[in-house]
């Protein structure tokens, strides 16, 4: 299915087989803090997504704490600071290494013994002068690592998956929120290649997906204030709304949330992602196609 590119947003189609292609390489090796699907009400069909991922701040001592864990533990634990590259200290885990980056002042008081950063070996005068040392995990910290933690007084914001048996409830700062809403009865989009009809159903199920009351049948919006609903067809159907936000969502969450819309024995349904791409997907299985709008 051949449709040309609307300003603003790109829209490709094609069968169902491609789209697992593109989800595998988007989806799972994207990041995305919110999922959410429209879909017909079904008997059989009831959906149930969760995620253990949580936004956590560590001290610097609860976070040697955790890195001192076996390494299974610890193997879904990602901290990248956002502080790289301003003139703060910064601390990051990333596969499996623990890099610590410290500004002057941070560490002539700490006793550590770190090499200058790639980025301070230029020009002296000009270029921010950094301190660097990296650590294998788990973390065997010695008594001057422990001591600088001690007198360490600034929080660490990281985003752990899986955590659960090691996090504790003081380091949480953000629980991932899953929500399903009954929509009732409400109009469709029309289907079709035309342009405009395809703006209106991407605009529909992005509304649809926020709870909006104009796709209602009821609806009782002024015309005047908005003309949204003259645009949809006559035909209705009971739908229902699910969502999973508010973290970087790990791929098992993916996983299962695809994984049971696919086999869920739905005529059709879309997809929506907010994160590194967003994304509205319409997937139509009576006819194994889709339609993809990537914004």
């Amino acid at each position: 299915m051949a449709m040309k590119s609307l300003p603003n947003f790109n829209i490709s189609g094609g069968t169902l087989d491609e789209l697992t292609s593109i989800l595998n390489r988007k989806v799972f090796f994207g990041y995305y803090n919110k999922l959410a699907a429209v879909f017909p009400n079904a008997e059989n069909f009831s959906p149930v997504v969760s995620s253990s991922s949580q936004i956590v701040s560590f001290t610097l001592p609860q976070l040697i704490q955790v890195l001192s864990l076996p390494k299974e533990q610890i193997q879904d634990l990602i901290i990248i600071s956002s502080n790289i590259p301003v003139q703060e200290d910064s601390f990051t885990v990333l596969n499996n290494k623990f890099t610590i980056t410290l500004s002057p002042s941070s560490y002539f008081s700490s006793g550590l013994q770190m090499k200058p950063t790639q980025q301070s070996q230029g020009n002296k005068r000009f270029t921010p002068q950094f301190y660097q040392k990296t650590y294998e995990l788990p973390l065997v910290a010695s008594d001057r690592l422990l001591k600088f933690a001690e007198n360490y007084n600034k929080d660490i914001p990281a985003y752990a998956t899986n955590m659960n048996s090691i996090v504790l409830p003081s380091m949480v700062e953000s629980n991932t929120q899953t929500k399903e809403v009954d929509l009732g009865f409400c109009k469709l989009p029309k289907i079709s290649n035309d342009e405009e009809d395809l703006e209106v159903v991407m605009n529909y199920f992005a509304y649809a997906s926020l709870n909006g009351s104009q796709v209602r049948q009821l609806n009782h919006t002024d015309p005047y204030l908005s003309r949204f609903a003259f645009e949809l067809s006559d035909t209705s159907q009971h739908l229902k709304t699910l969502s999973i936000e508010n973290n970087v969502l790990d791929k098992s969450v993916f996983e299962s949330f695809l994984s049971q819309f696919k086999n869920g024995s739905l005529e059709w349904y879309a997809l929506l992602f907010w994160g590194s791409e967003n994304m509205v997907i319409y997937i139509d299985t009576v006819n194994k196609s889709y339609i993809l709008w990537q914004l």
